[in-house]
């Protein structure tokens, strides 16, 4: 019973040891790859979209 308790670690980070870790058989790019290229093409796509300017574009500044 003593050999059980002085294997485990002891400490702030002794629940590490204890969380089940997941093994991805998919590398880290290929999953965030899909994502960005989805949201760059989407930002792209909004861009041209209703642009509107209110005021006319004035060359000099206002005289107040």
């Amino acid at each position: 019973m003593l050999s059980r308790m002085a294997a485990r670690p002891v400490g702030p980070h002794a629940w590490v040891s204890a969380v089940p870790r997941r093994r991805y058989s998919v590398p880290w790019f290929r999953r965030v790859f899909p994502l960005n290229a989805l949201l760059l093409v989407a930002a792209t796509a909004l861009l041209p979209g209703p642009v509107t300017v209110s005021t006319p574009v004035l060359l000099t500044r206002p005289r107040c």
